[in-house]
């Protein structure tokens, strides 16, 4: 028989993540919502079953997901009978209900999983560790390719996210001429934007602050050009606006950033089908070539956490406590 290092039960929830386009109405979310909410019931009469029979218990909430916040996502809850009541599998349900999702314009994408219970980690969880985002998420991308090459795996993905865009300030040749850096530029417009505190004083058990902010008579990255920005030792003080001093560049930004001992990490997730194997011989396949050729191309480093580094203390702990026990 292949070995599997605690596999977990199957599960009676599934959720979906649904993502739309950064400055999607609320109103907008909501109707996309209801159309993929339909599509569980269509999928559940191509099952056999009528509406509501399977997904016993289905509820949303617009405006986040899972630890992100925004008018362009939303979180889908669908509550199944107990699995030995049913002769429908979950991944069954999964996977009628991704081929039914309905276009709907602006959609980022739907991901769609089976909530499982037993011990934390997944199967499949490779970790790769960078000092820069944008390089960490191409080779997610690159990692999650090779794992659907092999049978048993689904639904590859990764934990770094896009999400709205942010804009990034560069001090440009002028700037360095008059004596900025990026670190004074932005503390000087985190200061002018939100705020320094001019004092602090306890009152009773309490510490209150007073912080100082300008008027501002606008909102959002137009606000960038009515900053004014003091020129570094300059005598008599001279002030020059933000944007003749940095460069402004817009690009995607990520909704979390995860740090592993000071470098910056990211995973990449799969399912893996319970009648698949062993998922080890998947990761070992992957660690002989594909990882090491992609740590030297992008200079980074992998690991794999999950059930592999479970698995791998567990073992350790018992080899550990074999000597312990034959020395007594």
């Amino acid at each position: 028989m292949p070995f599997r290092f605690f596999p977990s039960p199957e599960g009676e929830v599934v959720n979906a993540y649904v993502f739309f386009q950064p400055g999607t109405p609320r109103a907008q979310t909501k109707a996309g919502v209801e159309k993929i909410v339909k599509a569980l019931q269509h999928a559940e009469t191509q099952l056999g079953s009528a509406p509501g029979e399977l997904a016993q218990l289905v509820f949303t909430q617009i405006g986040r997901s899972g630890n992100s916040v925004g008018d362009e996502r939303a979180y889908i809850w669908a509550e199944l009978p107990a699995s030995e009541e049913r002769d429908i599998r979950t991944h069954a349900i999964v996977k009628k209900w991704e081929s039914l999702l309905p276009e709907l314009p602006g959609l980022r994408y739907v991901f769609i999983r089976e909530l499982r219970g037993g011990p934390p980690g997944r199967d499949i969880d490779i970790r790769l560790h960078h000092h820069d985002p944008l390089v960490l998420k191409q080779a997610a991308l690159e990692v999650r390719n090779a794992l659907e090459t092999y049978p048993g795996i689904s639904r590859a993905r990764d934990n770094l996210h896009y999400n709205k865009e942010e804009l990034l300030l560069e001090v440009n040749q002028q700037g360095a001429a008059l004596g900025f850096t990026n670190s004074i530029v932005g503390q000087a417009t985190r200061g002018s934007l939100e705020g320094l505190i001019a004092k602090r004083f306890a009152r009773g058990d309490e510490e209150i602050a007073i912080r100082v902010l300008q008027p501002r008579d606008s909102n959002g990255p137009s606000l960038l050009e009515e900053v004014e920005l003091m020129v570094p030792g300059s005598k008599p003080t001279r002030f020059v606006p933000l944007t003749a001093v940095v460069d402004v560049v817009n690009q995607p930004g990520f909704s979390t950033i995860r740090r592993i001992d000071n470098a910056i990490s990211v995973s990449v997730i799969a399912d893996y089908d319970d009648n698949a194997g062993n998922p080890n011989k998947v990761l070992q396949a992957l660690a002989l070539k594909m990882l090491p050729d992609l740590a030297a191309k992008y200079n980074l480093d992998f690991s794999f956490g999950g059930r592999r580094q479970d698995q791998r203390e567990s073992f350790g702990n018992l080899l550990l406590g074999t000597f312990i026990a034959l020395g007594l």
